[in-house]
């Protein structure tokens, strides 16, 4: 039969702190990955909601811009470049946005 040892069930300090330090780790990695679950959470949130005002913002100006540009080339009514120059003119303003805030952090 064991003796009792400092938790006082019968287990020695060796094995009492053996417990402890695989229960720490235990607690720990759950708790980091709470964490990082809530920080990819809100990455993803904030990322969205930029993403979703910028194109609130720009998508009637850039789909006028295209077509223009398009009739003013005299290229006609091509709808690959128009949605090629409207994916860069809002893939220029969602890159701003994003950094920009989240350098701010």
């Amino acid at each position: 039969m064991g003796s009792v040892g400092a938790g006082g069930f019968g287990v020695g300090a060796g094995e009492t702190e053996n417990i402890a330090s695989q229960l720490r780790d235990r607690v720990g990695d759950a708790i980091r990955e709470r964490v990082a679950e809530g920080v990819r959470e809100r990455v993803e949130s904030a990322v969205r909601a930029r993403v979703e005002a910028v194109v609130r913002e720009r998508l009637a100006g850039a789909i006028r811009s295209a077509v223009a540009e398009q009739f003013a080339l005299g290229s006609g009514f091509d709808i690959s470049r128009i949605a090629d120059a409207i994916h860069d003119r809002l893939d220029e303003a969602i890159r701003e946005r994003v950094v920009k805030e989240f350098a701010s952090l």
